[in-house]
């Protein structure tokens, strides 16, 4: 064993004296008396000021110079403080173990003699009621030293990797736990259920029945459910302070939990008396189960199913299928969770969106439950026909896992108070299954959820509090609540949490505002790791040794699973839930304006939306009270102006009424709790019932001609304004069979490769892409991508076909050429031919044939801000002839001084130009010179895109189309865009639609949605 610190040589001397010579052996209670001295403690905390100096005196220049030998010190030192701690803990941690089981025996003893008359048993209760809250305020003071030191020991640690490139950090993080043993807490329920034993004794004087009761779950839960949230470290107060209201529950077992008295048990509690809880939340594909739930509304339903344990059930095993409703207060009824058990093998057919008759419902339940009464059986067959109906109504399937270990603190007895507090809640995205289609389940396998991407863990522990009826809070969790401990959070859903997170919502839950769950939702960039720099002489110290001397294994890869579920499956992995561990790929990142939902929306009762009605039912009968006095001053003949001025008024009252009669039903349906009062109306209304009046009295007694009313003034006609045609960004793509997909580019190195452009193939069904160094084939339907041939000393930008021929432009490195290539008999391409371009620049963008009318055809080759015209070359030709060049002042009209022209493609008559920085296609009719508009292109929807297509090429296909008339199958032709990227190298497909009466322009399919702005008046 190492050395210990000195500073705490004197209190393990005086432990070894005082258990005859073993600090491991059975403690008394005074052997922890001093956990509650703050010098002791003070005594004991890491020196961290002591690691820091040390770490200051290594420079950066040092250690760049390889003097890492001179950092043992430094190790010699952080060793002796991290491993005091972590004795000093482990030493009083034993201590309050068998401090309490010694407690647990009296305390048993004290419940037996409590009735009896040679003793005081109201006296012996409070008695063991002190010893058990001193017992709880050491173990608390323990545990506070504890986070305080890792908190300390963390903070240096991270200096000293940032500084002498170690891993002192991993190693604080590895080998230090969040929490202190949770047996105390098991031991600490015995102790109070016991002592809650001995008071209901004393009540009834020993009457009463005194057998442990075994808890079962009712059908049917009606409870006041108060939810919370708790970090981990403060997860040990919680836990203490339910033990003391309510005892631990553990199905399945009954009486005391504490068996071995002797023995420390450590972590008893979450290594073998909680089991992981699963649900699979299910929900319509358009969403609006999490819609209803998240807005609240009256009946809206949550369905689930859950099971318990590591695996899931297979075949004849339970799955519990559960109903929650959720009704509003103005309901009769409360909101309620109903249960119902059915076999996993019968849970494809329940998915299965076909109606039911009652006995095959029956059939069902009887399989899983072939005991139940017969109010039972008529109860749960009812609930599993209404489960099946929402299944059947909204097609539902599976959408969110939830995975957590949940301990439970209730008595067997009574459903009264149940409280329970889920540990590592861990979401998995489900939808990913429907598009896999070799997947037969009905959810995810056990392995696929724990290696599934798609997974997020909550970074909090939930708490919740149930209570039945109106019962108050107990008086120990107030006291948690009003210091903080725990952080109130009213509604929250772990379903509600995974469906946000893996799917596009337009509002998400209200803790999507918190901090620590911004990342879940993608509203901020994902968490990075610390950057870890190692000087290349690290092997030469031994940064390892700290690992072995703390137990930990520094080559294990449990710390780095990716999925935070594997914790469940693999037993290695820490138990502690990391604040916001988000899979970089997990959660659902560039939301745009996303809403957010108010954390506690406006009640909204049915007799609120009467009052609208009638607040809009006086508006118009006070706009029908001006229009009658404007009736009657018509009537009389001699006051017309002010008879039309009263009119107005009365229609200006019937549209803003309406307006706010309909803005406060979005209001009230919306669930927000403000934006209700109006000062604008009531004053409007004031005003002009005012100055009607006026306006009256005035007529009445001067005349209307004081007010210069009537015909005498009249508006002059507005003058004309153009309609602008609005400019619509273009927005993201998503995929879509047959309209907007992807090719695949498996078997390609996406670090070398890098689709330039692209040339139609069409004898082969296949697109050529002209890569840096080499010439791919790609099958149009997919399949694998061909090498047709590889070049040194090239970077291919452009490629193009003229007949058999195939040309390709390379940019350097040393000068610009035209190549050319022959398909050989095996499908690969020869270099035929090659030219140089001597009088442009190196930098080359596109290439593409031009046929002319009455001409064999052109090259158009574009270079950086400029695009030359050349003669088709012959194998013969020793150089290229150039005819002319483009006006590219009249290319660039409109376009930015930087924007380039990154790929030239001509199709049916019209040369198209990429505008990279622009992101759309520019229509040309090169024989004309007449500019046919410009198609905006679709942005990248990949958060690590460059935003620039770089190669592109226009395709009509034949397509077969199937119909049923007796003709028989139907050929028609379909356009095809082609697109390509670089950065990440990509190629996309687009069925696009030419617009009638438009030359050369087309509109692309709504999965792409990019607007196209159609202008009547062409410029040239």
């Amino acid at each position: 064993m190492p050395p210990r610190s000195q500073p705490l040589l004197d209190s393990y001397a005086s432990a070894d004296t005082m258990y005859g010579g073993n600090a491991t052996a059975a403690p008394s209670t005074a052997g922890s008396a001093d956990l509650l001295n703050p010098a002791v403690l003070s005594n004991a905390d890491a020196d961290c000021s002591k690691i820091e100096s040390l770490i200051s005196k290594y420079s950066k220049a040092d250690i760049k110079s390889g003097h890492m030998p001179e950092i043992q010190p430094f190790y010699a030192v952080f060793e002796r403080q991290v491993n005091a701690v972590l004795q000093f803990v482990d030493h009083h941690q034993k201590q309050l173990e068998f401090s309490a089981k010694s407690l647990l025996t009296q305390t048993e003893k004290v419940a037996e003699k409590v009735t009896s008359k040679k003793y005081d048993g109201r006296s012996m209760i409070m008695s063991s009621k002190k010893s058990t809250e001193d017992l709880v305020e050491k173990f608390l003071a323990l545990q506070a030293f504890l986070t305080k030191n890792r908190s300390n020991l963390l903070a240096v640690s991270r200096k000293a990797d940032a500084q002498l490139h170690t891993q002192c950090a991993k190693m604080i993080e590895m080998s230090f736990k969040s929490n202190l043993n949770s047996i105390l807490v098991v031991v600490v329920s015995d102790i109070y259920a016991t002592i809650r034993k001995a008071e209901t004794k004393l009540k009834t004087n020993g009457a009463g029945n005194d057998t442990a009761a075994v808890w079962e779950a009712p059908s049917s839960f009606q409870r006041n459910t108060s939810k919370y949230w708790c970090k981990e470290e403060e997860l040990t107060k919680v836990m203490l302070t339910c033990a003391a209201e309510a005892p631990l529950l553990v199905y399945g077992k009954s009486g005391t939990l504490t068996q071995n008295r002797s023995a420390s048990e450590g972590d008893k509690l979450w290594d073998s008396m909680t089991t992981p809880i699963t649900s699979v939340y299910f929900d319509a594909p358009d969403m609006s189960m999490y819609k209803k739930r998240l807005a609240r509304l009256e009946g809206a339903q949550l369905l689930r199913a859950r099971w318990y344990g590591n695996k899931k059930p297979q075949g004849t095993g339970v799955i519990f299928l559960e109903l929650k409703t959720h009704h509003e207060k103005w309901v009769v009824n409360s909101s309620v969770k109903e249960r119902a058990a059915i076999q996993e093998r019968d849970m494809p057919s329940f998915l299965n969106p076909v109606p039911w008759t009652i006995n095959e419902a029956q059939e069902m339940i009887l399989r899983a439950s072939p005991k139940l009464s017969s109010d039972d059986l008529a109860k749960s067959t009812s609930l599993l026909l209404q489960m099946h109906q929402l299944v059947v109504k909204y097609k539902l399937r599976s959408c969110v896992r939830s995975v957590y270990a949940r301990a439970a603190f209730q008595s067997p007895k009574s459903n009264d108070l149940r409280l329970t507090l889920d540990r590592n809640v861990t979401l998995v995205d489900e939808i990913r299954r429907i598009h896999t289609p070799d997947v037969a389940s009905w959810c995810l396998s056990d392995e696929e959820a724990a290696t599934s991407a798609k997974a997020v863990t909550v970074p909090y522990n939930v708490f919740e509090v149930k209570l039945v009826g109106e019962n108050p809070m107990p008086e120990g969790l107030a006291t948690l609540i009003s210091n903080g401990v725990i952080e109130e959070a009213p509604k929250f859903s772990k379903f509600l949490s995974g469906a946000a997170a893996f799917n596009r919502v337009s509002t998400l839950p209200y803790w999507a505002k918190h901090p620590a769950f911004a990342t879940m939702f993608g509203l901020q960039k994902n968490p990075t790791d610390e950057p870890r720099s190692f000087a290349s002489s690290i092997d030469q110290c031994d940064c390892y040794q700290l690992f072995d001397i703390l137990g930990v294994d520094s080559s294990s890869n449990t710390t780095k699973s990716r999925n935070p579920l594997a914790r469940f499956f693999n037993p290695n992995v820490g138990s502690a839930a990391a604040a916001g561990s988000v899979d970089k790929d997990a959660a659902i990142t560039g939301r745009g304006n996303v809403k957010i939902a108010e954390k506690k929306p406006l009640r909204v009762e049915p007799k609120s939306f009467f009052a609208n009605e009638r607040t809009y039912i006086q508006w118009i009968s006070a706009s029908l009270l001006l229009l009658t006095v404007s009736s009657i001053l018509m009537g009389s003949g001699d006051s017309s102006g002010t008879a039309a001025l009263i009119s107005c008024s009365a229609f200006f009252l019937v549209v803003y009424a309406t307006f706010t009669y309909f803005r406060r039903i979005k209001l009230l349906s919306s669930g927000k709790g403000q934006g209700y009062i109006d000062h604008f109306g009531p004053t409007i209304l004031a005003l002009g019932v005012g100055a009607g009046i006026f306006i009256v009295l005035c007529d009445l007694f001067v005349g209307s001609d004081v007010l210069a009313f009537g015909n005498r003034r009249r508006l002059a006609p507005s003058s004309p304004r153009r309609l602008l045609s609005p400019t619509f960004p273009p927005s993201s793509m998503q995929e879509s069979p047959g309209q907007c997909f992807r090719q695949s580019i498996a078997g390609i190195n996406a670090l070398t490769f890098k689709p330039n452009d692209i040339s139609i193939d069409a004898e082969r069904n296949s697109l050529f892409i002209a890569s840096t160094s080499q010439i791919l084939s790609h099958p149009f339907e997919g399949g694998e991508v061909a090498h047709l041939v590889h070049l040194n000393n090239v970077d291919l930008q452009g490629i193009t076909r003229v007949g058999d021929r195939i040309f390709a432009i390379s940019g350097g490195p040393v000068a610009t050429e035209l190549l050319e290539f022959v398909l050989t008999p095996t499908g690969a391409l020869q270099q035929k031919a090659r030219w140089s371009v001597w009088d442009s620049a190196t930098e080359v963008n596109g290439l593409a044939f031009v046929p002319g009318s009455d001409m064999p055809g052109q090259l158009y080759i574009g270079f950086n801000h400029s695009i030359h015209i050349y003669n088709v070359p012959q194998p013969k030709d020793p150089s290229l002839n150039r005819l002319d060049s483009l006006n590219m002042q009249m290319i660039g009209l409109g376009l930015e001084m930087k924007d380039k022209t990154a790929s030239i493609h001509h199709f049916e008559g019209v040369t198209y130009l990429l505008h990279s920085q622009q992101n759309a296609l520019h229509a040309w009719d090169t024989q004309t010179g007449e500019f046919l508009g410009e198609i905006p292109l679709p942005r990248l929807s990949s958060p690590m895109s460059t935003e620039e297509w770089q190669g592109f090429a226009l395709e009509r296909r034949s397509i077969q189309r199937i119909e049923t008339s007796l003709r028989g199958n139907k050929k028609s032709s379909e356009l095809f865009l082609h697109l390509s990227t670089n950065a990440p190298p990509q190629v996309w497909s687009f069925a696009i639609d030419k617009i009638d009466g438009f030359r050369g322009r087309f509109l692309l399919p709504d999965c792409a949605a990019a607007e196209t702005t159609i202008d009547n008046s062409n410029s040239s």
